[in-house]
């Protein structure tokens, strides 16, 4: 597992570049944003799911929320893309080797504040960083420090950068720095359920609240189960959810965790598909997030082998219906009942999942390449391998 997580991190870094993205709805179906790692860096390959052909190539970026913008780094410039047509919306010249950085395990990148307004770039395996004004209005701010520093996430106020600071291999602190001040806070963000828990773990997946309020993350110990972190992201407090579980040293199924957040931004779910386990957490609202409730739907769990997939889930856009990796193949829960309704692609180990924008079809990425479209229900509609490299994560299914 660390060996992969070496080979996915490491490609995040490098710049690639191909051909842009067809403009117009087309003739084909949806589009599919599929990220992957090849032999010259990694990359997005836009593919055309009905006629299973590539539209064109992007490197690798973060998007805003709502996809009209695209950020990437290539050739000492960072680029704001139009990712449907692939134009270049505006470009800012980096006097240094900064890049978007990754914030999880599978390699992807991040780097915006919620509301899109703030974009943070980091030299990779250093403690160097850049704060860009998306509107790019005003001149970016440098931060250096010195340490083992790497991003957590920005405010939507672009007041507090919230930063990792690593003091071994996996235990780190939560640091925030004051933008406006210039000066990295002495405090160090502790648990307010528990202050003398140390923070350990590894960085698996990272999701906002609808309304920027707090930044969730998941990460995976090696003595003990998962858990949440919740940083609220206005003010310097966090929350730590147990999830249940047992270490990465005894399992490896800790690995399989993932986030999904429902449409209306109330409700988040952690699903582990070895485990059996949905996890429904209050993610908005007056009080504290907080474990609602977690339901088992595997009476034998299963343990998965270090080098599967990092597992995904998706929730419907009437938020009635969640999709998940799971042991094998997909899962479809209801999340009324907390009950699996439907599975399909039993022989599978699922790396990713995308959900088209109506609902109507689910997006599979096997750990070997091949994605297939699902219905609903969990019928097959179609299966096919774009052949464009090691899987990453499948980013985004767009309207045709």
């Amino acid at each position: 597992m660390r060996g992969l997580l070496i080979v996915l991190l490491a490609a995040v870094v490098v710049a690639a570049c191909g051909r842009a993205p067809q403009a117009g709805p087309g003739p084909g179906g949806y589009r599919l944003y599929e990220a992957v790692s090849t032999p010259s860096g990694p990359l997005v390959d836009v593919v055309d799911a009905r006629e299973h052909t590539t539209l064109g190539v992007l490197p690798l970026g973060t998007p805003s929320a709502d996809w009209k913008h695209y950020y990437a780094v290539r050739g000492g410039l960072l680029e704001d893309i139009d990712p449907r047509t692939g134009a270049v919306q505006h470009s800012l010249a980096l006097a240094r080797a900064y890049d978007v950085p990754p914030v999880a395990i599978n390699g992807m990148p991040g780097g915006l504040s919620q509301n899109g307004r703030w974009l943070v770039l980091q030299i990779p395996g250093q403690p160097h960083l850049l704060v860009v004004d998306t509107s790019f209005a005003r001149r970016p701010v440098a931060v250096d420090l010195d340490g083992s520093f790497v991003f957590d996430g920005i405010s939507n106020d672009g007041e507090r950068l919230y930063l990792l600071q690593y003091l071994s291999a996996n235990d780190y602190a939560v640091r925030f720095f004051h933008l406006q001040g210039g000066f990295l806070d002495p405090a160090v963000v502790i648990d307010k359920f528990d202050p003398t828990e140390p923070m350990t773990g590894r960085r698996l997946a990272t999701v906002a609240s609808t309304d920027g309020q707090w930044q969730f993350t998941v990460y995976a110990r090696a003595n003990k189960g998962a858990f949440i972190h919740a940083l609220l992201m206005d003010s310097p407090i966090s929350l730590c959810l147990e999830l249940p579980g047992s270490g990465w040293d005894s399992d490896p199924s800790v690995f399989r965790w993932s986030l999904a957040l429902s449409p209306d931004g109330t409700r988040l779910y952690a699903t582990n598909g070895p485990l059996g386990l949905v996890v429904e957490v209050a993610a908005s609202g007056d009080q504290a997030p907080a474990i609602l409730r977690t339901q088992r739907m595997l009476k034998n769990p299963v343990k998965a082998a270090m080098d599967m997939g990092s597992g995904d889930a998706v929730v419907t856009p009437d938020g009635h219906t969640l999709a998940m990796a799971g042991a094998t193949g997909v899962e479809w829960v209801d999340t009324g009942t907390m009950q699996p309704t439907a599975h399909a692609l039993p022989s599978w180990s699922v790396w990713s999942l995308g959900l088209s924008p109506d609902g109507h079809s689910l997006f599979a990425l096997k750990d070997s390449g091949q994605i297939a479209e699902l219905s609903p229900d969990g019928v097959v509609l179609s299966m096919f391998d774009p052949k464009a490299g090691r899987p990453m994560a499948l980013m985004r299914v767009a309207a045709p």
